[in-house]
């Protein structure tokens, strides 16, 4: 439809400008300097022969995990779950049988909004926090969701694992240059066998096409 097409393009504008103004705000308010976040667990950590495994980033898998679990439970075992995954196979088919679409829109957004907060305060111990540190996951967050498979919490809970694991030995085996453009010849290699991504379910990608239709 014309209409909500123009009305997806307005909207992705209005939330890169958005963007582009926090973090200019941020900006100024910092002065440009880099932030850290300290922890008292930070010197902590798991021996495993000659690796070593901060406490930091095991906080952090064990609460990407429940996180990764408690979203599929909620998307599999709620009212609003399954209306979120019907709206998403089928946006007119859930509206004709009393699906309100436009509430699980912003329940999704809503959704997507807490858990993007929620990695960036989990990340906050590990990384320099500056305004721009999001870019520096963009093409990480796409390739996982890719490898994983549209639609699936399991498939880009294991492509990130993929592609953290991939990324951590070929930047200690091979070259800490080379890690980015070792998993993605892997993630394009993945797509070349299966386009729908480990987990994904065929038609998943289309689905866009089919709402606009």
């Amino acid at each position: 439809m014309p209409g909500f097409e123009l009305g997806k393009e307005l909207l992705d504008l209005a939330t890169f400008a958005l963007l582009t103004i926090l973090q200019n705000v941020v900006l100024v308010l910092t002065r440009g300097e880099g932030h850290n976040v300290p922890t008292t667990v930070g010197s902590l950590g798991l021996e495993l022969g000659e690796i070593r495994i901060p406490a930091t980033r095991l906080i952090i898998l064990i609460a990407v995990t429940a996180i990764a679990v408690l979203l599929h439970l909620f998307l599999h075992r709620t009212l609003i779950g399954k209306s979120i995954r019907a709206v998403t196979q089928d946006r007119q088919a859930a509206r004709l049988v009393g699906i309100n679409v436009e509430r699980t829109f912003m329940v999704t957004f809503g959704i997507g909004a807490a858990l993007a907060g929620l990695a960036g305060a989990l990340i906050a111990p590990i990384y320099t926090l500056s305004p721009g540190i999001g870019g520096n996951f963009i093409l990480a967050a796409f390739a996982v969701v890719v490898l994983g498979g549209l639609g699936s919490v399991a498939g880009a809970y294991f492509g990130g694992m993929i592609v953290g694991i991939v990324e951590a030995f070929a930047g200690y085996y091979i070259d800490p240059e080379l890690k980015q453009a070792i998993w993605f010849l892997i993630f394009l290699a993945v797509l070349i066998v299966r386009p729908t991504g480990l987990f994904g379910q065929v038609g998943a990608e289309e689905v866009g096409f089919r709402e606009q239709s």
